[in-house]
């Protein structure tokens, strides 16, 4: 019983070993990443004779002795030191974001701070970060989440995820259900637009096995069938079409509108081809000339869910309100999150 015990014991520190190893993997090479687009440079090589020029023989890269730390940090296999992270962002400015960002330990943590879920909500919505504590429904409303997702930025994604987080200590389901769904398409956007595409594949199985995957067996708008890699080839081909139209897509912002007003009202996967995606936009830009302004849903997933019900036949009501109770036992099941 002690060996079997001291096995157990070790299976879970090589568990939590390697789930911080390719957290911090994932955090090198978005950082690098970023630091690549904001500089313009062309590679890790590039970026070694910019910030260690002395290694260089007179700028004709003859290498004398070079470290190839910056190609360690593009593969994942180092960590910078903080000295690193600040000399870098004193070059180029925004790039600590990608790394120092609360958004990394809410993907990983097991155990979570109460304190970390409300500063990742107060950093994107300054005035949500004491409904964390008080427990009240404005976490949950749709107007709230709706509003992250359409700001569609880093801090947005972090609010979201620890919305997520804060409903799995809560046992909301409305909550975790809209948040979710919120949280996996703006994942979806930033990995598509930002310097989290040189991590996309990982970065998404990531939040899928710890955060998504459950949605597919919850009350949920998420089916089984849902095709991920159809989706993020569907939006990529509407936002290069964006991108061609230089006249109202002219930034991040007006990007990340239109993929929330995609992605809300209309499934991915069946926009295949480029003139689908252009009368797509045609759609978009006309609802934007009318003056047409966005107004949240007021009822969430799980009500809209009670209320279909209550309009089905009689004979089908039985049946479905047996499967949205089967959903809410699975929620109410899953296992407790440890808050510290």
């Amino acid at each position: 019983m002690k060996y079997f015990a001291y096995q157990m014991r070790n299976i879970f520190r090589r568990t939590l070993v390697a789930n911080d190893t390719r957290m911090n993997t994932l955090k090198s090479r978005t950082w690098l990443s970023a630091i690549l687009i904001k500089s313009q440079l062309p590679s890790a090589y590039a970026l070694e004779s910019f910030f260690s020029p002395i290694r260089f023989r007179n700028g004709t890269h003859e290498v004398l002795a070079r470290t190839s730390r910056w190609h360690r940090y593009q593969r994942g296999n180092r960590s910078p030191s903080k000295r690193t992270v600040d000399m870098v962002e004193a070059h180029f400015p925004g790039t600590a974001v990608w790394i120092n960002t609360p958004l990394w330990r809410l993907m990983d943590a097991e155990s979570v701070e109460l304190d970390d879920i409300a500063a990742a909500i107060g950093a994107a919505r300054p005035h949500l970060a004491k409904h964390v504590r008080s427990r009240s429904k404005t976490l949950a409303r749709p107007m709230t989440i709706d509003s992250l997702w359409r700001q569609g930025d880093l801090p947005a994604l972090s609010a979201l995820l620890a919305i997520v987080r804060h409903a799995e200590i809560t046992k909301d389901l409305p909550q975790y259900v809209e948040a979710s769904w919120a949280a996996l398409h703006s994942a979806i956007f930033l990995s598509t637009t930002t310097a989290l595409l040189a991590v996309r594949e990982e970065f998404l199985d990531s939040l899928w096995s710890r955060f998504f995957c459950k949605l597919q067996i919850l009350p949920s708008p998420l089916s089984n069938a849902w095709p991920r890699e159809q989706s993020l080839t569907g939006l990529q081909e509407i936002l290069d079409e964006a991108a061609r139209r230089q006249t109202r897509f002219a930034n991040h912002r007006d990007l990340a509108q239109l993929a929330f007003w995609v992605t809300r009202d209309h499934p991915l996967f069946l926009i295949p081809a480029k003139t689908s995606c252009s009368s797509l936009l045609n759609e978009y830009e006309a609802e934007a000339s009318t003056g047409k302004r966005y107004s949240a849903d007021p009822m969430n997933f799980i009500q809209k869910s009670h209320f279909y019900i209550m309009r089905s036949p009689i004979s089908r009501q039985g049946e479905l309100m047996a499967q949205m109770d089967a959903g809410e036992s699975t929620f109410a099941a899953l296992p407790e999150v440890n808050v510290t």
